[in-house]
């Protein structure tokens, strides 16, 4: 994960998103590179489905100044979003009152985590937002996991909090994957990690 560069307001909006495109595919390179690959090309099918290279997935994200990308040997989904508010039809196409009550009752905390989560999965599972409503939370086993049940299986999801941003990620991983989260170094304009109590 790391910031944007060229996301300065007064940039038209196009150019915005086209600097956190190149962002989220360098920051592939970085996941490639640390994985002892030299992997340049990232394309993308009719669909805007990411095709793999040389036999190894990958996925990005950004949202408004931060971008993530990973790579790996097999279908993998990351999703990066910022905590903060959002119109009441997107909350109810996100998840059911019993989904949100899973996690302890509806929060914009809660909800950027399961829409992060279900975005992840749906991103490896290789479907867009169509297929949201059959997306479900099943499970959420600790602060840092949640299961969702898609297409006649569950898929887990690793997730991590920092500088009110969720990221989550689904891959098929094996028992013996290591799984490195990489923020970015802290910058003095982004306040600190908040508290669960700054979501209440």
């Amino acid at each position: 994960m790391r910031q944007a560069p060229g996301q300065d307001a007064d940039l038209p909006a196009p150019l915005r998103v086209k600097n956190q495109r190149q962002a989220a595919r360098e920051a592939c390179r970085g996941s490639a590179r640390r994985l002892g690959l030299q992997l340049t090309e990232f394309r993308q099918d009719e669909r805007g489905t990411p095709v793999p290279v040389d036999g190894w997935y990958w996925s990005m994200s950004h949202t408004r100044g931060v971008v993530c990308g990973v790579v790996y040997p097999a279908p993998i989904g990351i999703e990066v979003e910022r905590v903060r508010k959002r119109r009441q039809e997107v909350v109810r196409l996100a998840a059911t009152r019993e989904e949100y009550d899973l996690l302890g009752g509806f929060s914009w905390h809660n909800f950027t985590r399961v829409w992060s989560a279900k975005e992840s999965v749906l991103k490896k599972a290789g479907y867009g937002l169509q297929d949201l409503a059959d997306c479900r939370l099943v499970a959420a086993p600790n602060s840092r996991s949640i299961i969702l049940h898609h297409r006649d299986r569950q898929h887990f999801v690793h997730q991590s909090f920092h500088h009110d941003h969720f990221v989550s990620m689904s891959a098929d991983v094996a028992d013996d994957a290591e799984i490195s989260w990489q923020w970015w170094k802290n910058d003095p304009n982004i306040r600190s990690e908040p508290t669960w109590e700054d979501f209440q």
